[in-house]
């Protein structure tokens, strides 16, 4: 598939969808090099796009997490590329619990311009197009447009944290933090502005699936080396590209999003150390 169809890829989001839910009852994990988690679903889910979205293509290239070794990553970021993460949250689908999703972005030359997340125990299905971001809960309800919101900052609302955060970083405030182990989870939540801010330190395929939706909402972005995540670019200025990388495709330090920039302000100004400060 050369062009974003976005009624194409609901429809293989749903499958995908399907496809983990099958495989459920007959889950055997595995234990990867990096200490991950992978399942049989991950693998089937990643061989099922990858066909789909390839099949009778020229120039079309799959990022994907299980499928990095396949990748010519120069030519996926000079053509149309799709990134895809089959089971974002495979420890918490491995576990039993609801916070997993299956996410799709597509980039062109190097730079994010559509994104899609399914998340099935929840029916919430995120998916953008042409600039727009839309909402559908429940399989039978229509998508809604969401709409750019400056939702104001509280501090009892929700954050959402990447799980090296909740586990090296040190935030001294009153709100709700909370690492659910999935970073489209937390995508589709921040979308709605049910999390008010979000602090992000992820690979590549994690956030792939809400970035661009994130951005048609107008939201901000603010890191301590002054990149800016939603620039959309796939570059060596934001992630762990090169050969000798410890986490291949690993943002290089956390960003902070939320719908304006005075709310990443106000996060920024309550943490006292970030893990990569260590």
């Amino acid at each position: 598939m050369k062009e974003w169809n976005r009624n194409r890829i609901v429809e293989l989001l749903e499958e995908s969808g399907r496809i983990a839910g099958e495989y459920k009852s007959k889950m055997n994990p595995e234990i990867k090099e990096d200490r991950t988690i992978v399942t049989q679903a991950d693998k089937a889910i990643q061989q099922f796009l990858d066909a789909a979205l390839t099949k009778d293509e020229t120039d079309v290239y799959i990022i994907g997490e299980e499928s990095m070794e396949n990748c010519d990553l120069p030519k996926a970021l000079k053509n149309t590329a799709f990134i895809i993460d089959p089971i974002d949250g495979t420890a918490v689908y491995a576990c039993g619990l609801p916070m997993w999703g299956i996410s799709i972005g597509y980039a062109v030359n190097g730079k994010l311009t559509e994104s899609a997340i399914y998340l099935p125990e929840t029916e919430e299905l995120l998916v953008t197009e042409s600039g727009k971001t839309y909402l559908r809960k429940g399989d039978r309800n229509g998508f809604v447009e969401l709409k750019p919101c400056r939702k104001k900052y509280t501090d009892t609302g929700a954050i959402a944290l990447s799980q090296s955060f909740t586990k090296q970083g040190i935030f001294k405030g009153h709100e709700l933090l909370n690492a659910m182990g999935s970073c489209v989870f937390a995508g589709v939540y921040l979308a709605n502005q049910v999390f008010q801010a979000g602090i992000i330190r992820a690979k590549l395929w994690d956030i792939a699936g809400f970035l661009p939706a994130l951005k048609n909402l107008g939201f901000c972005s603010l890191s301590k080396n002054g990149t800016d995540l939603l620039s959309l670019e796939i570059t060596n200025e934001f992630y762990e590209m090169g050969s000798d990388a410890e986490v291949p495709f690993r943002l290089k330090c956390h960003h902070i999003v939320s719908s304006s920039e005075e709310n990443c302000r106000r996060v920024m100004e309550k943490i006292i150390r970030f893990p990569e400060d260590n």
